[in-house]
This record gives C-alpha cells, sequence and structure tokens, in this order.
C-alpha cells in the first residue's frame, strides 16, 4: 500500500490528540465513509472542539485516506494491523481502527470502489417507442411525441441493470447527435 508522507504523517500526529476522543474520531471517519454523515460534523463534536482544527482535518482526511487505500489494496484486518504497527500509529488506536475496518471493509469496498475502476457497464439492450400526446388535463392541445427509452446495461458482475428515461424530439436528437459524434471520434483513433 502506497501512500504519501503527509497521509503517513498523520498516525504520529494521532499521538496529539487525546485517546479519550479517539473512539468518536473513529466513528465519524466511518461514518463519512459509509455515507452514513459528513465531513462538517467534525466540526459539530463537542469533544473535538478542544482540538486545533487544523491538526484534527490533517489527521482525520489521512486517516480517510489510509482507510480507503488499505480497502483499495484489498488488504484483510490482520494485514492492515500489521501496517500499522510497521508504522507510527499509537497500539490503541490501530486496535480500535482495525476492529472497525474488519466490521465495514465489505460495504465500504462497494460504496467506493464499485464507482471507480476501469470498467463500464455494457449496452446489452435498447427498446424505444414513442407515445403521441395530444392533450392534458393543464394544456388543451399539445400535439407532441414523447420517446421513452429503456437501456439493458451489463454490469461487471454480470446482473443486469434497468435506465430508462423519456425524451422529446429535440433531446432524441441531441442524443443521436452526440452518440454519432462518439462513433465518429472512436474510428478516428483506429
Amino acid at each position: 500500500m502506497e501512500l504519501s508522507k503527509t497521509n503517513l504523517n498523520s498516525l504520529s500526529l494521532l499521538k496529539k490528540i487525546p485517546k479519550s476522543v479517539h473512539q468518536e474520531l473513529l466513528s465519524l471517519i466511518f461514518g463519512v465513509l459509509l455515507q452514513q454523515a459528513d465531513e462538517t460534523e467534525i466540526e459539530k463534536s463537542q469533544s473535538l472542539k478542544q482540538i486545533d482544527s487544523t491538526l484534527l482535518k490533517e489527521v482525520f482526511s489521512g486517516l480517510i485516506t489510509i482507510v480507503i487505500q488499505a480497502v483499495k489494496a484489498n488488504l484483510n484486518a490482520k494485514s492492515l494491523a500489521q501496517f500499522l504497527k510497521d508504522t507510527s500509529a499509537p497500539a490503541e488506536f490501530a486496535g480500535l481502527l482495525v476492529t472497525a475496518y474488519g466490521k465495514t471493509f465489505q460495504k465500504i469496498k462497494e460504496i467506493h470502489l464499485e464507482t471507480t475502476g476501469f470498467y463500464l457497464k455494457k449496452l446489452i439492450d435498447i427498446n424505444w417507442r414513442m407515445d403521441y400526446i395530444i392533450k392534458s388535463n393543464k394544456i388543451e392541445q399539445i400535439d407532441k411525441p414523447v420517446y421513452f427509452i429503456d437501456l439493458n446495461l451489463q454490469k461487471k458482475d454480470g446482473q443486469i441493470e434497468k435506465l430508462k428515461f423519456s425524451c422529446d424530439t429535440n433531446q432524441l436528437q441531441d442524443l443521436v447527435t452526440t452518440l454519432k459524434d462518439a462513433v465518429l471520434a472512436k474510428k478516428s483513433l483506429k
């Protein structure tokens, strides 16, 4: 696992943060990673307000980066514990971090790493239909077509995801033009 000196430094800076707030700090970190909290909650915490904000933010961002990089490297809790032991992380804090990491590893991986990477969903089928709207309950005469597009996309794991949207004639023409431009761009790469 490759980390910058700044991120590694955040582990040694933990010594400047009182042990009494370590658990709360970890709860906030994993809350943010699990999308159950946001970063602004660090400023709202009464017990964390006593800590220098620059120090707290540096430690907070460094620890989030360490956890994300550990998930990215697919480290299990034991490997993360060894990594933290090899660095300057306080042993008590490392134990708390490893326990929280072990409990949340899979969920963090699903949330953050499924949205990154080079695998794009594959278009496997497209269905469309056109409805002609004559009038609505608010407007007496509309006389415009509406297109309903259904895309079937295959995810990396083979599951099928359906993407549905509707558009008017101008929006459909914009979509077709954009797709034609993409095809031309691909052909120019060959």
